[in-house]
């Protein structure tokens, strides 16, 4: 699931990123429609730090980081990252349903 997720921001597709995070707000699109107006050559990097399982809910904690190019200033710009994301098992396996 995080090997999913960093591939599909990598993409830079807001339709892969979805597919990954099913949960995906508006507000969370928009962002990621702005980030991809700057960011060229996206590379994620994200690890699963700590997993809680509960049945079909689980709760990760993801860190790392996004190495992209700014095409505003054209330098290489590298952002850490870490947040909190609760996911659910589906018939397809595990997806995100809710980012923090």
């Amino acid at each position: 699931m995080v090997t999913d997720y960093a591939g599909a921001i990598e993409s830079r597709d807001i339709g892969n990123i979805r597919r990954v995070h099913p949960g995906m707000t508006a507000g969370q699109e928009r962002g990621w429609q702005q980030f991809f107006q700057v960011a060229r050559e996206v590379k994620a990097q994200l690890d699963l730090n700590q997993l809680v399982t509960l049945g079909t809910t689980a709760n990760a904690r993801i860190t790392g980081s996004y190495t992209y190019l700014n095409s505003s200033t054209g330098s290489t710009e590298h952002q850490p990252v870490s947040f909190q994301a609760i996911l659910k098992k589906t018939e397809s396996g595990w997806r995100i349903s809710e980012v923090r």
